[in-house]
């Protein structure tokens, strides 16, 4: 039997410092997080690739957008739709930023959400979550297991842009 010290982060995350006596312990572990993975328990990653094509189709969103335009930055992946922006950031460690986990990023966008608001709530709508539903398939907004987070932005004019 491992000891196990177990660390609840957000819903949507569990980090466990196991220290195993013996083979037999990893074994009996490996059978308890494969039968916790089938039955739905732990939520299996979703790779940001699988993340990205979900989001650069137009029918992904519920706003019926004719074309997704994709922006990739350091930091970020930005769809730009019809009429709005949707941010998700990218799981990175960086100097002055950490967002390797979706509890870190969760805050980072509300973060960036209430201080942006201060000056532009016209422009900074929302945070939504990228979710996936019992048949597995992902959503936007949806009711599911949250996967990812993402900021909403109403998008601004082209002319409007300072680059």
């Amino acid at each position: 039997m491992p000891i196990a010290d177990v660390y609840q982060i957000s819903a949507n995350e569990l980090v466990l410092n196991l220290r195993f006596r013996g083979a037999k312990s990893r074994e009996r572990f490996s059978r308890l997080v494969f039968w916790l993975v089938i039955m739905n328990r732990i939520p299996t990653d979703v790779d940001i690739s699988t993340k990205v094509g979900f989001l650069s189709r137009p029918s992904s969103y519920a706003d019926h957008t004719d074309s997704v335009e994709v922006v990739e930055t350091h930091v970020s992946w930005v769809f730009l739709t019809d009429r709005f922006v949707y941010k998700m950031k990218k799981p990175v460690l960086l100097d002055i930023l950490d967002l390797r986990t979706l509890g870190q990023r969760h805050r980072n966008c509300m973060e960036e959400l209430r201080l942006n608001r201060r000056l532009a709530r016209d422009v900074y709508l929302d945070v939504l979550p990228l979710t996936v539903n019992d048949p597995g398939q992902l959503e936007l907004a949806g009711a599911g297991e949250v996967v990812e987070w993402l900021v909403k932005m109403r998008r601004l004019p082209r002319e409007c842009m300072l680059d």
